[in-house]
């Protein structure tokens, strides 16, 4: 009976949105006259679509995988025997869910305010005003992730019964703890690396069995970063550690926003689409669900990074010199970060040779500009794998074996059906209903257009990159690419800060960014959204 109590909640969104779409229809004309899209319509759209999913889903109980109840977010209940009754009796009875929630609510009002009033301003604000509102951003973003992450359980207390929300997700089997103890010299874990992965070392904990060394390195910097440069078995399991690297990670993080926001604004010349686009970015479900634990949030900086230097490179008339230079750093790093590197020089070449066509560039031009970037990473990286003796082409080999080993269950159609579309609304729901709503109209309406913009180029050769793997790919990358490459959502993010700018007015901006996060600290309340 729980079950089917937990199970009302997708027929309850499911009759909601049909209703507010005949609602809509009932008063069409009213609807007209205003100048926004209705917002309770694009909040409940994507919603639908997600409720439809999980009713199939959970029809065909016998067959699902993961969580039936949860699905496809790749998360768990708190509680899994609590029913809603109970678990909203526990939430009220919970000092930190009213402490912590209070700071996100406030928090949250006090961006949102701030959105509104910086796109409502109709003169020119100074270099100085903007890089503070930026800042104000990146600042509120560590105070959302960690705010709401706090909740319900708190995250300072942990407890065997009630274990603290926030650090509680840093489980060794799951994140990268396991390696820091062998991070005390960093030279003797990188010549040591494909050892490691022959061994039992890094089978202990997923995702640095799964990546290249400076993927479970940069935890080590980090927790340096917050002060513990020497690590033990018993010390990676202190709650006061683990908080230390929570609030580590989510500074990280943050420099996402500010990535973000020069995107915006290289993109299409406005700052004000770049300050929403950060806005955007820093509330998204994704990224406040991420930030506080996982190292995704690490790659994420170099890929966008990479997307908005290949966006200088392709689009500067005079060849960018700084901007190649640094872009071939990032794609080095990118290479010992995740295997995925080639997706971004893919889109490097792909996105230049459209722009040959476009700006009639000589075959010259086309090829300082992306042999540059690639020969330079080529370089960079056949030095270190030199220096430390890494074995790189068994490093892949060793990772694709193990993470094979987690996808096996997927190898029926249906299940493997579920998985390709319940990956995509994974990411792109968790993106924010609405920016996800405005990010495809933004696109849609962009497509048809004679000729495309540079924008729209980039979008496709960006996206069109992303659906390869999720097409072609074998099923372990599939799933990993529709489930973990949040970097994809930075141009989806652009574009609907550019179409709400262009179609909406501040106030509706302003409450598509109280949207997300209010969702992301709904979902938060229930269950545990982890990569």
């Amino acid at each position: 009976m729980s079950e089917w109590r937990i199970g009302i909640v997708p027929v309850v969104i499911l009759i909601g949105w049909i209703s507010a779409e005949v609602l809509s229809r009932l008063g069409g004309r009213r609807a007209q006259q205003s100048a926004d899209p209705s917002l309770g319509l694009w909040l409940l759209r994507p919603w639908g679509a997600w409720a439809v999913l999980s009713i199939v889903f959970r029809l065909n109980w016998d067959s699902g995988f993961n969580n039936r109840r949860t699905f496809p977010f790749f998360a768990n209940l708190w509680d899994e025997k609590a029913s809603l009754t109970q678990w909203l009796e526990v939430l009220a009875g919970s000092p930190f869910l009213w402490a912590w929630g209070s700071v996100a609510l406030i928090t949250i009002f006090l961006l949102s305010l701030m959105v509104y009033i910086a796109l409502s301003e109709r003169k020119r604000s100074s270099p100085e005003v903007w890089m503070t509102r930026v800042f104000v951003c990146c600042a509120g973003f560590v105070v959302l992730a960690l705010s709401i992450g706090s909740t319900p359980q708190g995250g300072i207390s942990e407890s065997p019964t009630h274990r603290s929300s926030l650090i509680g997700a840093w489980q060794p089997h799951s994140s990268m703890l396991y390696t820091l103890p062998l991070m005390n010299s960093t030279t003797e874990y990188m010549e040591r690396f494909v050892k490691y992965q022959r061994g039992k070392f890094l089978s202990r904990t997923i995702h640095a069995q799964s990546h290249p060394p400076l993927a479970s390195l940069s935890l080590g910097l980090i927790a340096s970063s917050a002060g513990h440069t020497t690590h033990t078995w018993e010390s990676i399991r202190l709650p006061a550690m683990r908080q230390d690297l929570t609030i580590a990670m989510a500074a990280v993080g943050a420099w996402i926003v500010l990535l973000v926001y020069l995107l915006g604004r290289t993109m299409f010349g406005s700052v004000k689409v770049g300050l929403l686009a950060a806005a955007l970015w820093m509330t998204m479900p994704t990224s406040l669900a991420y930030t506080t634990f996982s190292q995704d949030i690490v790659y994420t900086v170099f890929f966008v990074a990479a997307l908005g230097l290949i966006w200088r490179i392709g689009t500067t008339e005079e060849r960018p010199w700084w901007a190649m230079s640094v872009c071939g750093v990032c794609f080095m790093c990118l290479v010992f970060l995740s295997y995925s590197w080639c997706i971004v020089t893919s889109i490097l070449v792909v996105f230049l040779f459209l722009m040959k066509k476009r700006q009639g560039w000589s075959w010259v031009e086309f090829g300082l500009r992306t042999c540059f970037p690639l020969a330079l990473m080529t370089v960079l990286s056949g030095y270190i794998m030199i220096r430390f003796r890494l074995d790189y082409l068994e490093m892949y080999h060793l990772s694709s074996q193990f993470v094979e080993t987690w996808y096996t269950v997927l190898s029926d159609n249906y299940r493997g059906a579920m998985a390709w579309v319940g990956g995509q609304m994974d990411l792109f729901l968790l993106m924010g209903a609405v920016p996800a709503v405005a990010a495809f109209v933004a696109i849609r309406s962009g497509l048809c257009k004679r000729p495309l913009s540079p924008q729209i180029l980039f979008a496709s050769v960006v996206l069109g990159l992303y659906l390869l793997p999720i097409l072609f790919g074998p099923l372990p990358l599939r799933m990993e690419v529709a489930r973990c490459w949040m970097w994809v959502l930075a141009i989806p993010v652009v574009f609907a800060a550019k179409w709400m700018m262009d179609h909406t007015s501040p106030r509706f901006c302003s409450w598509a960014v109280a949207s997300s996060a209010l969702t992301y600290l709904v979902i938060r309340q229930f269950m545990t959204v982890a990569p």
